[in-house]
């Protein structure tokens, strides 16, 4: 086994998985998929699986889980592990620029940093889809999240940092992880065959599509393109938008689903109110979508 092993999991087979493997083997990543053809009930049956998945580790093996659909391998595991020690923690979390509806505003993590509201960097919020960690940290955040009230991922392990800001760090420079949204698209670049967050002049060995449905994968394609080149699979604007209705229809997904409704219903009163509105419609439907995630 390498310095470190990357474990996503992904029960169904599609592009994104593909293009996450074929970025991981780009880069000589030593990688398994986890619950193919498994059925899932729920985000914490998902975190289970990544349980049992790490009783098959020594307590010190260096473990970076990462979601199977909105992430690329951008830069090589011998960086990715050697920056990860150098934070000295069991477990560092990859962060995000969005709060999102599901997410929480971390406030004791930051007063153990001993930074106020004023000083905190634009990626503040912790990214659940992109961590790493030795594999006794990760089991412990995750029996945590687990057996919490928590609703969601977000929140979950949201708590957990709050519980336990010692044991947690945050890569808020993209130094392991970049968080790509559609607000702070600008900011990622590629430069010798590498992505760069220009805020920080940090090059990323992971990329997080972030609500990569959102801008009907815009971001996901071009960047897809741009590290694999021929080799990246893309998806269309007709199998995204399925895709999107699919994730609203979702039991858990009620309160986004009236969301949703409500906001088509003012959409609508509004276009019939003033035509022209039709002229500008895929700017507030995709800015409405992206917030929603």
């Amino acid at each position: 086994m390498g310095l470190i092993k990357v474990i996503s999991y992904g029960n169904q087979r599609n592009p994104g998985m593909t293009n996450l493997i074929r970025s991981l083997r780009k880069w000589g990543y030593d990688y398994k998929i986890i619950a193919i053809g498994e059925k899932c009930e729920g985000w914490r049956d998902r975190l289970k699986r990544y349980s049992q998945e790490l009783e098959g580790y020594g307590p010190d093996q260096v473990i970076c889980c990462v979601d199977c659909q909105e992430i690329l391998a951008v830069g090589p595991p011998e960086t990715l592990y050697y920056r990860f020690l150098r934070y000295n923690k069991p477990i560092v979390f990859g962060t995000e620029s969005i709060q999102g509806i599901n997410g929480m505003v971390l406030n004791n993590w930051w007063n153990h940093q001993n930074i106020d509201t004023t000083q905190r960097p634009l990626n503040q919020y912790l990214n659940t889809r992109t961590f790493i960690g030795r594999v006794e940290g990760i089991k412990h955040c995750l029996r945590y999240a687990i057996n919490s009230h928590f609703e969601n991922p977000q929140l979950a392990l949201s708590g957990y940092t709050e519980a336990f800001p010692r044991n947690v760090h945050l890569d808020t420079e993209s130094s392991l992880f970049g968080t790509i949204t559609a607000m702070d698209l600008s900011y990622f670049q590629n430069r010798s065959d590498k992505v760069i967050d220009t805020r920080t002049l940090r090059k990323p060995c992971m990329i997080n599509i972030y609500s990569k449905e959102a801008d009907l994968m815009l971001r996901m394609n071009h960047f897809g393109r741009m590290i694999l080149g021929k080799d990246y699979v893309p998806t269309s604007l007709l199998e995204t938008i399925p895709t999107v209705i699919k994730k609203l229809l979702q039991p858990n997904n009620r309160h986004k689903l009236m969301k949703t409704i409500e906001f088509l219903l003012m959409f609508m009163i509004s276009v019939i109110q003033r035509p022209r509105t039709l002229l500008i419609a895929p700017f507030p439907i995709v800015l409405y979508f992206f917030m929603l995630q």
